[in-house]
């Protein structure tokens, strides 16, 4: 968290000048009753001091600038003269510029200011959601806790302080963003600036009326700055708090327990404070509002049109502070500056049904709409009554009892057709319930009175009834898209078929399949209701929208007989084949999509479920049997002996390896259902192969034997012979053959080639590139700072320094030849090199800002300008059409509900909607799914939501295995339809629970991620809580036995940090394979230097908390 910094601001003082015929400003008021209000200092005030540590807030960053001060908030606070404490109105600091031998002070409870438009809660997102399943004791044992951040406890974080004298007061200050008007009052000390919030019950009589004036100008000026031409009568209509009200505005319930009415704008007060402020906006941030609509009928004749600036005094109270050129202040104003979110052609006609402001097309000169009127059928849309008169066979198909086509009424319906049917009973109750919802509505009638499905087969049953078999079709509005769907779109349903009756047929459906990657229709220029389109298929079990390849609708179809061929029942077919255990000639059986042989080695879960899996060698099996029999050897993990020794005694430093076994003498004998797959294991002593074996996942390696799973020291391990290992050769040679195919593969193809757009320093284009199939070439990232990172650490990738919008408007304007000006980086304004070709990328990959959906965001805008960030990133996408595109982001994008002008509640999982919408619209496959960074080896309890989404053309790859078993237990998000987003697990099992946590590795702990680092301790100040005697001695024990360094971690303390200020050599080597590749340099070497390893001090009563 960045200590926020006070951008440059002035004092402002209203002086009159004697050149100018305005009317004089009013005086500010004096403290002057007859019995002055004093202020009452409160039990716990301490003084304000440079030592004073507020909670939530960092050290300064040490740029050798004494001015350098933090920005803070002041709530409850009461301003007063130092010598009498009597309470003054707050317009007397107005003379502070005047009389430099004023002495005013505030009192207040004081908090650390997190700017909104830089706050980063990407990392506390998940403290929000709370944990309700508590792991079994013995899989935490000593040294095994998890650094999970949903179990992070929050602090209030306020403190009150009396603060030293008040040296500048400063209002009306203007961010350049969009010429947006802050409105927070300031008032500055020696140690920093304070933005005053609510004052005191005892001073608010002082405060209110100040603001009140205050805050009309800062919403005329607003107002008439977003909208030049708002009426007097719109202005003050929007003066009235409503729970659609901006933030802006609400806020007078909190300062006058009330809204601001027609009254209070019209008072005189009011009217003669706008006057007096107006020359000083016009001549310190260039606002000309006099000739607006809402000005002239707010002040009417009183208003001059014409401005003298000649004459306009240039008293130093009006002066602005001195601007800071500090780093932190860089990137506060780079972060300020933002810049219309800039979308194409397709993306902006998504964009505009969820984001009204802000938004820049960027058209695409050579960009083709289709025109509905083309894709019209040439046949009529008979609608048929509900008994037809007539309803006859056509030609026979080979098979008795089956059909090529059917006439009713004289329309001839054929396989291939796509009919409405009047509505039956859903026996899905949830998604029979979701299709009543007002936001599953579409404008189309159609859509909300039939249901769609195409022709499959035609035949007559057993009791002469005529049917047909159909694969539902399901209309945008009834699927996750509900309000944001196309109102003429159809979407194929990937697993839902049915028999119908010939009768239920209503009429023929106009539909048209577009081609491979052509853009959506414009919504709203069909002529008719029933000239519909589909494109994708939309699989309701995760709320997908995909496409096949010819191959796979092949596959599918060869379960099928062929007078019955049923995509939808193809894939059930195949996909209950798949699940079902298949003997294979010459021994072993299938199953799924692994094979099982005598001498494999294979994962058995557990009866209990969440839990590690078990390995075994196969040295039985009987494939015949129901269920299949398999006997088992079972080898226990090195690891797990390394724990209980370490649980005995603590504090020991044992190397461990999760990839490690041991043979045992156990024997098990399981069923097919207990098997999760196959491993592949070695026998090996040689460091370098085996590094080399085990960076592939589901490799292990043996050395070692013991009799039991569990021997209590490490000395029962003895060594194993390789004479005596044994495996099935033909499995591990088709393993091997397969990573050498794909080796070669991936040398004669190369490295997708990636972009990664709001890059940060890098972390997400790390993970890819470390995969060893993406190759970041071309990284975008907003902040200086970062972006050096990101340079240093990968120099082989282009870094922009810029912001995303203009950078792919730079990269428009120069595939159509405009010649635009080159870029500058932000960071050193240097010319940036051209932006890729279409063509050139493979795969955009990023994270857009998370602020405005974070669930940590208790203070959110009702427009943010950081949401519509996701429109420009699929604007990429349409542009260079990328093969692929991963945009991840925090849980609390599920939750984000977004208002339009048309939906003042405003729409569920909104962006969700947005981003598949937007993915179907320019012709790519899009799924989601919350991932847990846990179940994939990370030493911490983290969720994110992964969108992935493919070209047409390209196979939508699968979720990644889970390799880890999680102790966080997974979400089950629920979705708008009245579905379950299912959570990404390993278990197969049919019947299964869905949620089984179960993996083959154990998840990574703290102490296996830094463990290795010398261990130091705070000694405990025990102010609030005194130490008891066995306080006392676990002190001693670890400085003594253990010698364990303690440091004082107070404030008063110096140097400024505790612990290992200095660079150091690392104590040991790595003792865990995490460690090991956390340490391991691009070259292959061990890192053995070790550098800030401190944390900052802190007042006593939060360093013995």
């Amino acid at each position: 968290m960045a200590v926020a910094r006070k951008r440059t601001r002035r004092s402002l003082s209203p002086v009159p000048d004697s050149e100018d015929d305005r009317p004089p400003p009013p005086p500010p008021p004096r403290a002057s009753p007859e019995r002055p209000i004093c202020h009452v200092p409160a039990e716990h005030e301490f003084p304000e001091g440079p030592d004073v540590q507020i909670i939530g807030e960092t050290d300064p960053l040490d740029n050798g600038r004494d001015d350098d001060v933090p920005v803070r908030v002041l709530t409850d606070f009461s301003i007063y003269e130092d010598s009498t404490l009597h309470l003054i109105p707050v317009a007397c600091l107005l003379e502070l510029s005047l009389n430099p031998s004023l002495s005013f002070s505030a009192s207040g409870c004081v908090k650390a200011w997190i700017d909104n438009d830089d706050d980063d809660d990407d990392d506390d997102d998940d403290e929000e959601e709370e944990e309700e399943e508590e792991e079994d004791k013995d899989q935490v044992d000593a040294g095994q806790v998890h650094a999970n951040s949903d179990d992070q406890a929050t602090e209030d974080g306020i403190q009150r302080l009396k603060l030293t004298p008040i040296k500048r007061f400063s209002f009306h200050d203007l961010k350049k963003c969009h010429r947006r008007l802050d409105s927070n009052i300031y008032i500055l000390t020696q140690y920093a600036w304070y933005i005053l919030d609510v004052p005191s019950p005892l001073y608010k009589s002082f405060y209110t009326s100040f603001w009140l004036k205050h805050r009309i100008l800062h919403l005329v000026v607003s107002s008439v700055i977003s909208r030049p031409r708002i009426s007097y009568d719109d202005f003050t209509s929007s003066l009235d708090v409503s729970p659609s009200s901006d933030d802006d505005v609400a806020v007078s319930l909190k300062i006058l327990g009330r809204s601001i009415t027609k009254d209070d704008v019209e008072s005189e007060d009011v009217k003669s404070y706008l006057l007096a402020m107006l020359d000083d906006l016009h001549a310190n941030d260039h606002i000309n509002i006099r000739r607006t609509p809402l000005f002239r009928s707010l002040l009417g004749h009183q208003v001059s049109y014409e401005f003298e600036p000649d004459t306009k005094s240039s008293s130093s109270s009006r002066s602005r502070p001195q601007s800071r050129s500090s780093m932190a202040d860089l990137e506060l104003q780079v972060l300020e500056h933002r810049n219309q979110t800039v979308v194409t052609t397709v993306v902006a006609r998504v964009t505009k049904l969820l984001f009204e402001q802000n938004i820049k097309l960027a058209n695409l000169s050579d960009h083709d709409d289709i025109d509905m009127d083309a894709l019209q059928p040439p046949h009529p849309s008979l609608v048929h009554l509900a008994n037809p008169d007539s309803v006859k066979w056509g030609l026979p198909t080979d098979q008795p009892g089956y059909y090529q086509s059917v006439c009713v009424d004289g329309v001839v319906y054929s396989i291939g057709d796509t009919v409405m049917v009047e509505p039956g009973i859903d026996e899905n109750k949830a998604r029979a319930k979701s299709y009543t919802h007002e936001v599953a509505q579409s404008p189309n009638s159609l859509a909300n009175s039939r249901w769609f499905c195409r022709i499959c087969y035609l035949f007559e049953d057993q009791r002469g009834h005529k049917m047909f078999h159909g694969q539902w079709l399901t209309h945008s509005s009834k699927t996750l898209l509900q309000e944001l769907g196309h109102s003429q779109a159809l979407y194929l349903m990937l697993t839902d078929c049915e028999d119908i009756h010939i009768n239920a047929i209503s009429q023929k459906c106009n539909v048209r399949e577009l081609d491979p990657d052509a853009p959506e229709p414009i919504d709203g220029n069909a002529p008719e209701e029933n000239d519909f389109f589909t494109s994708l298929l939309y699989n309701s079990a995760d709320a997908s929208f995909v496409s096949l390849s010819e191959e796979q609708r092949m596959r599918a179809l060869a379960h099928c007989d062929t007078h019955q061929e049923c995509l939808s029942c193809g894939f059930q077919a195949m996909n209950s084949s798949i699940a079902e255990p298949r003997p294979l000639p010459g021994g072993g059986y299938a199953q799924h999509e692994f094979t099982y042989h005598l001498h494999d080695f294979v994962y058995i879960k557990r009866k209990q479920t969440h839990s590690v899996y078990k390995i075994g060698q196969i040295i039985k099996l009987k494939a015949m049997k129901v269920p299949i029999e398999v006997t088992v050897r079972l080898f226990g993990r090195y690891d797990d002996v390394v724990r209980r020794v370490k649980a005995e005694v603590k504090h020991r430093l044992l190397p461990s390896d999760d990839r490690r076994l041991f043979k045992t003498g156990e024997v098990e004998t399981v069923h097919d259902e207990d098997l999760q797959g196959q491993c592949y294991v070695i026998h090996e002593r040689d460091t370098d192969a085996i590094d080399q074996w085990v960076k592939h996942d589901d490799h292990y390696y043996v050395n070692q034997e013991a009799c039991s799973l569990k021997p209590k020291i490490l000395d029962d391990l003895q060594n194993w012979p390789r004479s005596e290992f044994k495996s099935c050769t033909k499995c591990h040679e088709e393993r091997k053959e397969l990573l050498e195919r794909q080796s070669v593969l991936l040398q004669r193809h190369g490295r997708l080639r990636g972009l990664e757009l709001f890059s940060g320093a890098g972390g997400l284009g790390t993970g890819f590139d470390s995969s060893g199939f993406v190759e970041t070439r071309w990284a975008i990232e907003f902040s200086p700072s970062a972006a050096r990172t990101y340079r240093r650490n990968h120099p082989e990738t282009i870094v922009y320094n810029q912001c995303t919008n203009l950078c792919l408007q730079h990269a428009i304007d120069t595939l159509e030849n405009k010649n635009p000006k080159p870029l500058l980086s932000l960071d050193d304004k240097k010319p940036l090199p051209p932006m890729p070709k279409p063509g050139d990328v493979d795969f955009i990959y990023g994270g857009p800002p998370c602020q405005s959906f974070s669930l940590m965001n208790h203070n959110k805008k009702e427009f943010d300008i950081r949401s519509t960030l996701v429109c420009n990133m699929l604007a990429y996408v349409e542009f260079y059409r990328p093969m692929y595109i991963l945009l991840e982001n925090v849980y609390g994008i599920l939750c984000h509900n977004q208002k339009t002008t048309s939906r003042k509640n405003g729409i569920q999982f909104a962006v969700v909607k947005f981003i598949q919408r937007a993915l179907a619209s320019i012709g790519y496959q899009s799924k989601f799914g919350v991932l847990q960074a846990a179940q994939y080896g990370a030493p911490q309890g983290r969720k994110r939501v992964i969108f992935l989404g493919t070209r047409h053309d390209v196979l939508m790859p699968e979720w990644p295995i889970p390799t880890h078993c999680s102790p966080v237990k997974l979400i089950r998000a629920g979705l708008p339809t009245g579905s379950v987003l299912p959570p990404i697990i390993r278990n197969k099992c049919e019947g299964g629970p869905g949620d089984d946590r179960s993996a083959p590795l154990h998840f990574v702990t703290v102490d296996e991620a830094i463990g290795d680092l010398p261990p130091f301790d705070w000694i405990n100040p025990h102010v609030t809580v005194k130490a008891t005697a066995e306080n006392k001695r676990e002190a001693r024990e670890r400085k003594d036995v253990l010698k364990i360094p303690a440091f004082c971690p107070l404030e008063v303390s110096k140097p400024p940090f505790v612990g290992f200020s200095q660079s150091r050599k690392h104590s040991s080597e790595p003792l865990t394979r995490y460690q090991k590749w956390m340490r391991q340099r691009q070259d292959g070497s061990i890192n053995q230097d070790l550098k800030y390893h401190y944390t900052r001090r802190w007042r006593h009563n939060v360093a013995e908390r």
